[in-house]
């Protein structure tokens, strides 16, 4: 049977360890030999049979443990071919291909942080087969490390990968790691085979981060109208409608964000600024005053509250807030310049004069 095995004359070699086993049936080698005749075959019920057999007479037979592991994975019994594997790694060191299959059972299995783990092993060990990059990448996905994950991901897409959601995944996997360029390249990709709102969020935001204020628009209306009504996707929609100078928009979309989340000192901040620009002074002055209740020293709502009482002729108060923004964050031109108009109004134009000259000397022309 064993001359016959080596010159890959299976059957005949099944044949003949058919007759040795009739003669003795407790001999583990040859249950396993008969098993790999038949592995050979691609008769991998059979081959686990006898596998089985093996390690029933010797339980720690690594030999037939491996190969009952190689018929699981022809079979695509995943939970028997990890448990075999396992165990096989308690008695001997496993190498990367299989490393590679215990990584491709945890992965079937929906086990993506074991494995990634895994995989990982796999990798290092020299294992390089066509799927290793797929399973590889979207367990890494999967398990949110994102920069990881996106390596893999493009190595699985140079090499034709036709997983589904790969273009989400890598987009997503941009996204996060702040590779805007890429998240809207992959993302509009998973777009044009139908998208949802989170993915309209992501490109919108990327197209934001990326000062197309056009495109993030569009993506972040697309998201609202799609269902999406969180707050971050109301509050950089407002944002980017500021930054369009579209204030009313700017200010509806706000407003809704602030009704979900009411502790964001930059949010009322901001929708106090489009309010002023709007040339609601009050109404932007009572939103600063929020934004200063939530965080006190927050120079940039003191800047705009001074600025905001100037305009409505409340100069005291105005360098109140104006002096206060100068501590919370320096020296600033607008601080400054504002601080030299105020003092100027209020007669006081020594101090005009000093805060003029600072701001002369750093530039501001107006």
């Amino acid at each position: 049977g064993n001359l016959q095995y080596q010159k890959e004359e299976y059957y005949l070699a099944i044949a003949n360890y058919d007759k040795a086993l009739a003669i003795q049936d407790n001999d583990h080698v040859i249950y396993n030999n008969r098993g790999k005749a038949q592995f050979n075959l691609d008769q991998y019920d059979k081959a686990i049979a006898d596998y089985n057999r093996a390690l029933e007479l010797k339980a720690d037979y690594s030999k037939a443990l491996d190969n009952r592991a190689q018929a699981y994975y022809k079979n695509g019994n995943w939970d028997g071919l990890k448990n075999d594997l396992e165990k096989l790694k308690d008695k001997v060191p496993l190498e990367g291909e299989q490393y590679a299959q215990l990584g491709t059972a945890y992965y079937q299995l929906k086990d993506y942080p074991q494995a990634a783990a895994t995989l990982k092993s796999a990798v290092q060990r020299g294992a390089d087969s066509e799927p290793l990059a797929e399973m590889l990448g979207v367990s890494l996905y999967q398990t949110k490390a994102y920069k990881e994950a996106y390596s893999y991901l493009e190595k699985a897409k140079a090499k034709g990968s036709t997983v589904s959601g790969l273009n989400l995944m890598l987009g997503t996997s941009a996204y996060n790691n702040k590779n805007y360029a890429a998240a809207i390249q992959y993302l509009d990709q998973a777009a044009a085979s139908g998208a949802g709102g989170d993915i309209y969020f992501m490109l919108g935001t990327s197209k934001y981060n990326s000062r197309d204020q056009a495109g993030a628009i569009s993506d972040l209306e697309k998201a609202v109208n799609a269902g999406v009504s969180d707050y971050n996707t109301f509050k950089i929609l407002g944002d980017v409608y500021y930054k369009n100078q579209e204030y009313s928009k700017a200010i509806g979309v706000y407003d809704k964000a602030a009704a979900i989340k009411s502790d964001d000192h930059v949010l009322f901040n901001n929708r106090g600024k489009a309010k002023a620009l709007s040339g609601n002074t009050s109404g932007a002055l009572a939103d600063y005053n929020k934004a200063l209740q939530i965080k006190p020293d927050y120079g940039r709502a003191l800047l705009n509250r001074g600025e905001a009482s100037y305009k409505a002729g409340d100069f005291n108060t105005a360098v109140q807030d104006l002096e206060q923004a100068k501590e919370a964050s320096g020296m600033t031109k607008p601080i400054v310049k504002m601080l030299a108009l105020s003092y100027y109004r209020l007669g006081n134009k020594d101090q005009a004069k000093t805060y003029l000259d600072r701001a002369i000397k750093e530039g501001s022309s107006s």
